[in-house]
């Protein structure tokens, strides 16, 4: 009857225990997690055990670690889309050309260009809008808050970049 009720009571912590092993959780997700249950903020999760978490009362904020985990979680996606948003772009080349014998003067090449490395302008602004139209998502999600600055950085050199090519 004890081992029962042991694995019973570990059972219901199982899912504290998942959600404080979310890798994705940062540094400030786990100032929220300490300052709830007592322990000071600035306090180095990677030095933190088990048995200090039982002290300070951590199942009883099942909600708040699960919640902080979930955060943590949603950042990590947007973060990742937004990596692979700089990906692209940190390698796409604009096909362009000098125009006529104007020294640093240069225009877009409309047409498919020989050289398969370089997209097409369509193909370019095909996806810039697609990247723009994920940035809007990116900030309409509620778990934008850890990466705000960053995606809103984008949102900027986005709209940059259509106005240029637009001109």
């Amino acid at each position: 009857q004890k081992l029962k009720s042991e694995i019973a009571k570990w059972k219901s912590n199982l899912a504290v225990l998942q959600d404080l092993g979310n890798t994705a959780l940062k540094p400030r997700h786990w100032e929220k997690i300490f300052s709830a249950i007592g322990m000071p903020p600035k306090t180095n999760h990677n030095n933190v055990t088990l048995a200090q978490l039982e002290e300070c009362a951590i199942y009883e904020h099942k909600d708040l670690v699960g919640e902080q985990s979930a955060t943590a979680s949603g950042e990590m996606g947007l973060q990742i889309s937004i990596n692979k948003i700089e990906e692209h772009w940190a390698v796409t080349m604009l096909p362009v050309m000098g125009l006529g014998d104007r020294k640093n003067v240069y225009i877009l090449v409309k047409s498919k260009n020989a050289d398969k490395d370089q997209p097409d302008v369509a193909e370019i602004i095909e996806v810039l809008e697609e990247h723009q139209m994920t940035v809007q998502t990116m900030l309409s999600s509620r778990y934008v808050g850890g990466v705000r600055d960053q995606v809103e950085k984008w949102e900027d050199k986005l709209k940059n970049a259509a106005a240029v090519i637009e001109e």
